[in-house]
This record gives structure tokens, C-alpha cells and sequence, in this order.
């Protein structure tokens, strides 16, 4: 059984602000506020089950007490990395499932940390 290792979906394309508004000067508070929104609308943009699934990835831009007002008791947690899958012992069916979730679990993660990536190029 040959193991694909899962890419990362780029959701780039479908931001509400897919160019960011140039800032051709020294930058002023009101710049860094419409460069934030433009970020949390990106953010919220893109579907995600991570904390309560109504706000898209918004949790990767608002601290945890932030996103405590919008989805008080349900946090958001970032997807972590499953490391590598190494070496599965077992019946083929267990090895299938352990795979799967791998698989799963690696893809949530890739997509979490290219969507954090391509957030702050729209800063940087």
C-alpha cells in the first residue's frame, strides 16, 4: 500500500481581500486597523470545524480571549502536527484506519499552516 503524504489546500484565491491594500507610506494607526480587518475577513473566509465552525479560521488571527467573546467555552485549536506516520503493526484493516486518520490529521494541519503562511504575507 503505497502512502500519499496530503498537500495543502490553498484558499488564497477565495479571500474577500486577495490583494492587500497598499500602504505607500509611513504606515498610521487607521493603516494597521484596515490591514487587521482585511487579515480577520480573510481569516473568517475560509470554512474551518476548528472552534464551534461558525467563523472560519478567525482563531488564527484573534487571541484566545478574542475569540472567547465570539465562541465563549469553545476554543480554537489549531490543527497540530501528527509528526510522522513511522511504522503501523497490525491487521491491514488497522493499518488502514491508522493511515486514514493520519492522513486526515496531517492534511488539517498543512492546510492550517499555508493559510497561516499566506495570512501574513498579506502583512509582511
Amino acid at each position: 500500500m503505497a502512502l500519499t503524504v496530503p498537500t495543502a489546500t490553498d484558499h488564497s484565491s477565495g479571500f474577500p481581500f486577495a490583494t492587500p491594500t497598499p500602504i505607500r507610506h509611513t504606515p498610521t494607526y487607521e493603516d494597521c486597523i484596515r490591514v487587521y480587518s482585511e487579515v480577520k475577513a480573510n481569516a473568517a473566509g475560509v470554512p474551518s470545524t476548528l472552534g464551534g465552525a461558525l467563523h472560519g479560521h478567525l482563531g488564527l488571527v484573534l487571541s484566545d480571549e478574542e475569540y472567547a467573546v465570539l465562541v465563549p467555552n469553545t476554543p480554537y485549536v489549531r490543527a497540530p502536527d501528527p509528526g510522522d506516520l513511522g511504522i503501523i503493526i497490525g491487521t491491514t484493516e488497522a493499518r488502514a484506519n491508522l493511515t486514514n486518520t493520519w492522513q486526515t490529521q496531517k492534511k488539517a494541519f498543512l492546510d492550517t499552516d499555508l493559510l497561516e503562511r499566506q495570512l501574513m504575507s498579506h502583512i509582511i
